[in-house]
Parts: C-alpha cells; sequence; structure tokens
C-alpha cells in the first residue's frame, strides 16, 4: 500500500515536471514566447528575459498553473485507479482547475521580473 502510493506521487510529480519543463515551453515557442527549457535550474534566474506580461501568463498561468492541475489531477487518478479511493466530481475538477489557474497567475504576478529602466522623467525606475 505504501509502495503503491509512493509510486503514484513520483508519476505524479514527473508528469508535472515534464509539463512545467518541457511541454510549455515547447508549446509556446510557436507563439513567439521564448520560454527556456528546464526545471533543475531556479525559475527567477531561467526567465528573466521575458516581460512581465509574458512571464506572468507563460511561467505562471500555462507552465506553474497547469502544471499544479496536472500533477494533482494525475495523483488524484491513480489513487482511484490503484487505491480505490474516491475519484473527485467534474464539477471539484474544474473548480480545482480554476483555482490552480487563479493560483498560478498569483505566482506569475509576484514573481515577474522587474527590468531597470529610466522612467520618461528621466529618473531611474
Amino acid at each position: 500500500m505504501a509502495v503503491t502510493f509512493i509510486a503514484t506521487f513520483a508519476v505524479a510529480i514527473a508528469c508535472g515536471w515534464f509539463w512545467m519543463g518541457v511541454l510549455a515551453p515547447a508549446i509556446l515557442r510557436p507563439f513567439g514566447v521564448p520560454l527556456r527549457f528546464g526545471f533543475l535550474r531556479r525559475l527567477d534566474r531561467l526567465n528573466q528575459h521575458l516581460s512581465s506580461n509574458q512571464y506572468v501568463w507563460s511561467v505562471g498561468v500555462f507552465s506553474w498553473g497547469f502544471g499544479m492541475f496536472l500533477f494533482c489531477a494525475t495523483a488524484r487518478y491513480l489513487q482511484w485507479k490503484l487505491l480505490g479511493d474516491k475519484f473527485l466530481s467534474t464539477t471539484s475538477t474544474i473548480v480545482a482547475f480554476l483555482l490552480w489557474l487563479v493560483t498560478g497567475w498569483l505566482v506569475g504576478a509576484l514573481g515577474a521580473p522587474h527590468h531597470k529602466g529610466v522612467a520618461p522623467s528621466g529618473r531611474n525606475c
């Protein structure tokens, strides 16, 4: 029982990391968002070249928020299939999806790079 739980958790983590580190950057590149591949380096240093808006939506919502939803959904699905746990209803799955996207937006908004520049008044920002 404990081994099955650990295995489902490991598979769920692998799915989330694969989404955040490989699939999300590969999907966003054709749309002009140069999100860098990788998940072992620090995220705050990895994508500093993105604008704040690109960072919020690509790193926060699309990569992190959707990746966390995939992690949770995969874990719940495998626990349902392998351990016989109760599976979540469609409504609770949709609510969880929206909550993870909102949380991803917050992660992106709070972690977005602040590029230093010169304000229109001529003073440094």
